[in-house]
């Protein structure tokens, strides 16, 4: 689980960055498999089905357009979700917050 979330946060990283990533069923597929398969580790029913469905979309967009980034897609509405659920009025208030947390 831990590398799965290092994964993820160095891939939105370097989205950030603007860098290229790693395929994630080259850097976790086997990984993830040797856990599901010897029961070390089970998946909720509900991230199970999420993840098909951003897999299932991911697939059929690439097929469409092979520069769609599912990832550079979501950005804005994670963004959306994430000041809402930390309680920002506005983009002053988000600014105000980071800065106070760097100072």
């Amino acid at each position: 689980v831990e590398k799965l979330a290092r994964y993820f946060m160095r891939t939105f990283k370097d989205n950030q960055l603007g860098k290229k990533g790693v395929n994630i069923k080259e850097s976790l597929g086997s990984d993830l498999q040797t856990l599901t398969e010897n029961n070390s580790f089970r998946f909720p029913s509900t991230f199970t089905f999420i993840f098909r469905a951003f897999a299932s979309v991911d697939g059929v967009a690439k097929e469409l357009d092979p520069e769609f980034d599912i990832g550079k897609e979501a950005q804005p509405f994670v963004e959306k979700f994430i000041d809402t659920q930390k309680g920002y009025g506005s983009d002053a208030d988000k600014k105000f917050s980071i800065f106070r947390k760097a100072t």
